[in-house]
């Protein structure tokens, strides 16, 4: 699901993924151009936020 940077807009893809009964987000950058492309990131490549301290709420995703 595309899931923008919550400070920055930035376009990142997210997933859940899950481990047992734990649900966690991996964030992807999803910019074509970017030295990070298609890599797994812990904070936005733009603004440097950290992604893993940010809950997301559901109406926040974009399905592709």
């Amino acid at each position: 699901m595309l899931a923008p940077c919550p400070q920055c807009g930035y376009a990142l893809w997210a997933e859940v993924r899950r481990i047992g009964a734990f649900r966690f987000v991996v964030y992807f950058d999803f910019k074509e151009r970017s030295a990070t492309c298609a890599e797994h990131v812990r904070s936005c490549p733009e603004c440097g936020v950290n992604l893993l301290a940010h809950t997301m709420d559901p109406q926040e995703l974009t399905p592709p």
